[in-house]
């Protein structure tokens, strides 16, 4: 396996969609949003089928979306969790929450710009009169977005929705930072860019196995069934792994919260033994971890040691929140597309 996967020859007969420059253009994907956003002009009013629009500071904010078009809604979440007294709630649902009024910022995301769950949110946020935004590539939102000048962000096609994430992601936070007179961060996602081009030297398929931290990662990982654990603010991190170990690997994965699972799930661990061969636990881990956290971090992997279940630490090398999401994102993309 440690040969296969430092042979350079087998990559395009395998990766048919090319995820590796997928993944690999996440910060060159970073400067396409920022540039596209200096461009961004919100409007005080629109009118949307006679119904007035009016944009300004946000109660709450509702992001609509499924699949890989809700995850950067959840990441979004975890970003602004201590810098905004504001309210965000991610909907992969039919119908947003009742309370969404004008004073509302609902954000609908569907990289096809066709999902029926997001479409059907946008009926009900249209009669609510919330101010809206949209992140599509196409399809039917961008359609009601041009037809009614409500504000909107083209996603680039070519990706498939899992792969956008960037472009997922941080229009979302551009608009609510703007209604909400928030710092945007843009110096910490240029040093973002400059972080994740230094990781792509070390994760890159030419980088040797023994050198490689996501090719040995990968092969830790190899015939067994991932359990992830994270906390806020890297939930959303830990979700994305077990969703990219489904569509990308197509196996089965789990993930649960610390310290949620602390009250429930860790209980299961008590008579795993008969399948600890077969399973691997990958917790997530950034420079955000409360003393509590760790000291329940301590007592899992003694728990797991005594089960014998292995387990993978992944860290962040980054010391800001930005930096650490985008590369922990990176890096565990990496590790599932190996």
């Amino acid at each position: 396996m440690k040969e296969l996967l430092d042979n350079l020859r087998i990559y395009p007969r395998i990766d048919r969609e090319d995820m590796y420059s997928k993944i690999f253009n996440m910060p060159s994907d970073i400067e396409y949003v920022l540039k596209a956003m200096e461009y961004l002009k919100l409007p005080e009013k629109i009118v949307v089928k006679g119904k007035s629009i009016e944009y300004g500071r946000p109660n709450n904010v509702v992001i609509c979306g499924m699949g890989g078009s809700a995850i950067g809604g959840i990441i979004l979440k975890d970003l602004l969790w201590e810098l905004t007294s504001i309210p965000i709630e991610v909907v992969r649902d039919y119908v947003p929450p009742s309370y969404i009024d004008e004073k509302s910022l609902v954000i609908l995301v569907s990289y096809s710009g066709n999902t029926e769950e997001t479409l059907n949110c946008l009926l009900y946020s249209l009669k609510s009169g919330a101010m809206l935004y949209m992140i599509t590539s196409n399809g039917a939102l961008l359609k009601v977005a041009e037809k009614h000048s409500i504000p909107h962000y083209r996603v680039p096609k070519g990706y498939p929705p899992r792969a956008a994430i960037i472009h997922l992601t941080l229009p979302s936070l551009y608009i609510i930072s703007k209604l909400l007179d928030m710092p945007i961060y843009l110096e910490q996602l240029r040093d973002t860019v400059k972080l994740l081009r230094k990781l792509r030297t070390s994760i890159a398929r030419e980088v040797p196995f023994e050198e490689n931290i996501a090719k040995v990662s990968a092969m830790k990982l190899l015939n067994k069934i991932p359990i992830i654990y994270s906390y806020r603010p890297y939930r959303g991190i830990g979700y994305r792994l077990k969703t990219q170990f489904n569509e990308n690997c197509k196996i089965l994965a789990f993930f649960e919260e610390v310290p949620e699972m602390n009250h429930n799930g860790i209980m299961g661990w008590e008579s795993t033994t008969q399948y600890s061969k077969i399973l691997k636990v990958v917790i997530i881990r950034g420079s955000k971890e409360s003393t509590e956290i760790h000291h329940r971090l301590k007592f899992l992997e003694e728990l797991l040691e005594s089960r014998g279940v292995e387990y993978l630490n992944i860290r962040s090398s980054s010391k800001f929140l930005i930096g650490e999401t985008f590369e922990l994102i990176m890096l565990l993309d990496m590790i599932t597309y190996y």
